[in-house]
């Protein structure tokens, strides 16, 4: 069994949009399929890293191999249940995506980060959630790959390479830059780049259809590796406009 958790990262949604033979499938199910083992999939969009955190640990005791995708580390931490679909809202220009409803606590929300929002606080919180995530993998001897896609990328230090928190004890391998895949992805398609203004992005974890099933090859080998290493997602992944087919689907 292999446990996944995260945000829209590791998502398996639109669940409305897969399709096995056009090869339109999120990464965690090319991995289960790679693996020959079922996958429970807790990961939700727009979620923080403490929703991720409650999910692993109400669940990890399940599953002898785990994927943890850790979320940009800024997004509030803090919201009841009702709200965390919210997570990630801190900018106005977050608000007008959100369902109609939201739209007044979303705006609260904006108004609010400036004052709440204490950024040694969630850094705190975020290398708590990675420590405790490997030390617990090791001691029940659960399989672990970390997967942190805003590390090591422009998202934190547009003006050069970084990393926000200490790698050091780590039980599995880390593997970084997603959130550079993505976005080349975006840079490399004009008609992309115009629909992610208007809509939302309906790529399966940010990627398109090939860099899914590469993203779950890396994985894959990471998972049943020895050598407990960092791995920068730098290369080996496609950005051809052909395999963004599926992302326009529904445009007009």
């Amino acid at each position: 069994m292999i446990g996944i958790y995260g945000d829209s990262f590791a998502d398996t949604n639109p669940r409305e949009l897969h399709d096995r033979e056009k090869e339109i499938w999120p990464w965690a199910y090319w991995l289960g399929e790679s693996c020959k083992d079922k996958i429970e999939c807790h990961a939700v969009s727009a979620t923080s890293l403490w929703f991720s955190f409650t999910k692993f640990l109400n669940t990890y005791r399940n599953y002898d191999k785990i994927v943890f995708c850790y979320t940009n580390y800024m997004r509030w931490n803090t919201l009841a249940d009702e709200y965390i679909s919210l997570s990630h809202v801190r900018d106005p220009n977050d608000v007008p995506y959100l369902m109609p409803n939201f739209q007044e606590t979303g705006s609260f929300l904006v108004e609010a980060y400036p004052i709440l929002y204490r950024d040694d606080l969630n850094r705190f919180i975020y290398q708590h959630v990675f420590n405790e995530v490997n030390r617990l993998c090791k001691k029940y001897k659960i399989k672990l790959v970390n997967l942190l896609p805003f590390e090591n990328s422009t998202f934190y230090f547009p003006k050069g390479i970084g990393q926000m928190i200490d790698f050091s004890l780590n039980t599995g391998p880390c593997l970084t830059g997603l959130m550079e895949v993505s976005t080349k992805e975006i840079n490399d398609s004009e008609r992309l780049l115009t629909r992610l203004k208007h809509k939302n992005d309906l790529r399966h974890c940010h990627i398109n259809s090939y860099n899914n099933r590469i993203l779950s090859s890396i994985i894959f080998e990471n998972m049943h590796t020895t050598n407990i290493k960092n791995v920068s997602l730098d290369s080996r992944f496609k950005f051809d406009e052909r395999f963004l087919v599926h992302a326009f689907d529904n445009d007009d």
